[in-house]
């Protein structure tokens, strides 16, 4: 069980409909850049870890299949509020909600939807590695596909300190040559008529170590009276803790996020056109526009989290884009056709849900009750049309875009015939909460195709299918598509 540090601000921030101070954003990155541990130290001002865990326990991997990989797999969820010191007399905190997401290609669909619910990306890249295929992948999705604002983290610095013993000279021109990639890679792909790109010299890049627990902007180096030379003289007398102790990474990530990245009413004005088709002009669409918590009720499932500790249970976690959800509600789900009762609604702050009686537009949410698969859209039951071609004509979000095709399949049966059934249930489970995995079923063998995007995500979904229903697993099979480039 997670212990929320201050459960009561949480609740009241959420149901504020003060957007001012609300941000919601994901951190994306290729496989192994430092992402998880980098969240770690955002748990820490949380108050959901020990400062001397941060860095060291991946916390938003909480998955047993997480932990024993060393990866990401699903996306993690955090709610966490924050007291910008830079202004004392403000008393009232940033709520700030967070997505942990997988860099592993086999998990892009995770990726993708956790942006949608989001208004803005932290793009993490390693110093020593640079923009990888992954960082192209996820600057496009965020930026191009979903119109998520980026701020750039350049992670693991340490390493071309301490490892390839670079110049600060040398350091200095390696992380420009980062923000220059990356902003090459914004620039193709940001909305139209947007000036979108990252610059230290604006604070919208921090420098750091998520290993060493430091980081900093241009703002804090001028504000602490440093220079990054001074970096160099700790790592020389092996000091790092002071790093630690003066240059905390959380203060300048979050910096980042509070000044640059939109708040959700900001955000709707150019994001719902975007992933909206339906017509701007109606009573619906001028609410979500405007992230009204006033408006007809209208939201999007972007997660299913289907819960080992809880003999799988679904949990669907997705975002208010416009009017309240209250707790007693049923909804109607528009491209399933089929209303729902809510059993519980809250907020989730990694694995467990904190309860809140209404969210407003402009929140994550996570409801028990029910499965549907992800990228479903949703409005409130009692307004729904009775005439079925009415309901047809219901506007719904645009379709996802995912980054890649199942290309790899393997054919599972129940070892037991009788679970035939039994399996197609489990198996139907999984591709609600992964719509990038598929799956058919052959009447006449009793098989089921799954096929995925690689091996490793058939993978780890039959080591899951195989916990709930024994099964016998084919040889992988896998289709190459060649293209004239």
């Amino acid at each position: 069980m997670v212990k929320v540090k201050n459960p009561e601000d949480i609740i009241r921030m959420v149901m504020s409909t003060d957007y001012s101070k609300k941000r919601i954003f994901s951190i994306v990155a290729h496989i192994d850049h430092g992402k998880t541990t980098a969240t770690d130290y955002l748990l820490r001002r949380a108050g959901l870890m020990r400062p001397e865990d941060a860095g060291q326990l991946q916390m938003t991997d909480s998955d047993d299949e997480e932990q024993a990989r060393g990866i990401t797999i699903f996306t993690s969820v955090v709610l966490l509020s924050f007291n910008d010191s830079r202004k004392p007399d403000d008393e009232d905190p940033f709520i700030l909600q967070i997505n942990d997401t997988p860099g592993h290609i086999s998990f892009t669909g995770e990726v993708s939807r956790a942006l949608r619910g989001s208004d803005g990306a932290i793009i993490l890249i390693d110093a020593l590695e640079g923009v990888m295929t992954q960082t192209e992948t996820n600057i496009r999705l965020a930026v191009g596909e979903e119109f998520c604002k980026p701020v750039l983290f350049i992670n693991k610095v340490d390493r071309l300190i301490s490892e390839l013993k670079l110049s600060p000279q040398d350091t200095f021109a390696k992380i420009d040559k980062i923000t220059r990639e990356a902003n090459e890679l914004i620039k193709k792909v940001r909305p139209e008529g947007s000036k979108w790109t990252v610059d230290f010299a604006k604070n919208s890049v921090t420098v750091g170590s998520a290993k060493h627990g430091w980081g900093f902007t241009y703002e804090i180096l001028i504000e602490k009276g440093l220079k990054p030379q001074d970096v160099f003289a700790k790592y020389n007398e092996g000091d790092v803790q002071w790093l630690r102790d003066n240059l905390p990474l959380d203060e300048p990530m979050l910096r980042m996020v509070v000044d640059h990245l939109p708040d959700p009413v900001s955000a709707a004005k150019y994001r719902i056109p975007h992933i909206w088709g339906g017509d701007l002009s109606s009573e619906l669409g001028q609410a979500l526009q405007k992230s009204d918590p006033n408006g007809p009720l209208y939201g999007m499932i972007t997660k299913i989290f289907l819960d080992p500790k809880r003999n799988y249970a679904a949990t669907l976690i997705g975002r208010v884009f416009s009017g309240t959800f209250n707790q007693t509600d049923t909804i109607y789900l528009v491209n399933s056709d089929s209303k729902n009762r809510v059993k519980r609604l809250g907020v989730m702050e990694i694995t467990d849900l904190l309860d809140i009686p209404k969210i407003p537009a402009g929140n994550l949410f996570a409801i028990f009750g029910f499965i549907c698969p992800s990228g479903e859209t949703f409005m409130l039951g009692n307004d729904v049309p009775k005439d079925k071609e009415e309901r047809k004509r219901i506007p719904s979000f645009e379709k996802i875009n995912y980054a890649c095709e199942a290309v790899v399949s393997r054919s599972i049966k129940p070892k037991d015939p009788h679970e035939i059934d039994k399996l197609d249930d489990v198996v139907g489970k999984w591709i609600k909460a992964d719509p990038t995995a598929e799956y058919r079923r052959d009447n006449e063998s009793g098989e089921f195709i799954l096929s995925g995007i690689d091996p490793l995500q058939i993978e780890i979904l039959t080591k899951r299918i195989n916990n709930q229903v024994k099964i016998n697993i084919g040889e992988p099979i896998i289709v190459y598509r060649e293209k004239i480039t």
